[in-house]
């Protein structure tokens, strides 16, 4: 898992202060702040994970804590470009990491 980690940028947003930014968002370099920010991408949760692409668009968010196993997967379904032809429940129902309801 950790060489597929070194392919990820990560950027800790600390939302109990309020912190100027500067961020790619739709393509487009943005300054806002910490606050905004988890507005902007509907933070909930803590931690939240925030998968783009390379222009700053959203692609997958995973809020809370996730197990290494899962982690690992949704890892590849990001880094093998799977959530542009399949949706995430089905490729871990099709890797048997959960089930169907």
């Amino acid at each position: 898992m950790s060489t597929k980690i070194k392919k990820f940028s990560a950027y800790i947003i600390p939302f109990g202060i309020i912190k100027k930014l500067t961020f790619l968002h739709q393509g487009k370099m943005i300054r806002t702040n910490s606050l905004l920010l988890g507005n902007i991408y509907k933070v909930r949760a803590l931690p939240t994970i925030i998968f783009t692409d390379r222009l700053g668009k959203r692609v997958l968010t995973v809020p809370g804590y996730m197990k290494p196993i899962l982690l690992n997967a949704i890892l590849d379904y990001v880094l093998k470009n799977k959530w542009k032809t399949q949706g995430i429940k089905k490729f871990l129902i099709d890797r048997g990491l959960i089930t169907k309801d």
